[in-house]
């Protein structure tokens, strides 16, 4: 008991939540799309609408991929946890390439934030990487490369050690 009072566990964390909206309102205001963030797709070339929300950050509506992917409308908001689903074939990487912007929709419009993270499930690296893991990480970034090693750090998926070892090795 004393070791336990001593050294006590912390609480668990708060239960995951899953949830997705999969219809955006169509009746939804229309406006330009708030500073900091990106519009793409079919309609974003032509001056079609945006999607403001005032709590979605990242939306899409109408999008279609022909083959890959049916029209869908989707939303998230800040703090969200979703989980997409479904057979193979059903769309859910082409989605995600698409709310991304490494891929643009054929139909629709995504609304997203003018910087996005997203790590693919397959990914086509060199045969003989050169770019080592901090220089990688930090990448884009601004700032000082001490800041962004302890930042990699804190992630607590590395050590120091490895900062010099080639990605994909």
């Amino acid at each position: 008991l004393r070791r336990l009072e001593a050294s006590p566990i912390d609480r668990p964390p708060v239960p995951l939540r899953l949830a997705a909206e999969l219809a955006v309102d169509p009746g939804a205001a229309a406006s330009a799309a708030p500073a900091g963030y990106g519009v793409s797709g079919a309609t974003a070339a032509t001056g079609g609408d945006t999607l403001a929300s005032a709590s979605a950050i990242l939306t899409a509506r109408g999008v279609a991929v022909p083959d890959r992917l049916g029209v869908t409308d989707f939303a998230a908001r800040t703090g969200e946890k979703i989980l997409i689903t479904g057979p193979n074939g059903a769309g859910k990487s082409t989605l995600l390439s698409v709310l991304a912007g490494t891929l643009e929709p054929v139909e629709g419009l995504v609304q997203r934030p003018a910087r996005i993270g997203y790590l693919q499930q397959e990914l086509e690296l060199p045969q003989r990487p050169t770019l080592r893991l901090l220089p990688a990480f930090a990448a884009g970034l601004g700032g000082n490369i001490d800041e962004h090693a302890e930042a990699l750090l804190r992630l607590g998926l590395f050590r120091t050690s490895e900062f010099h070892v080639p990605v994909g090795s």
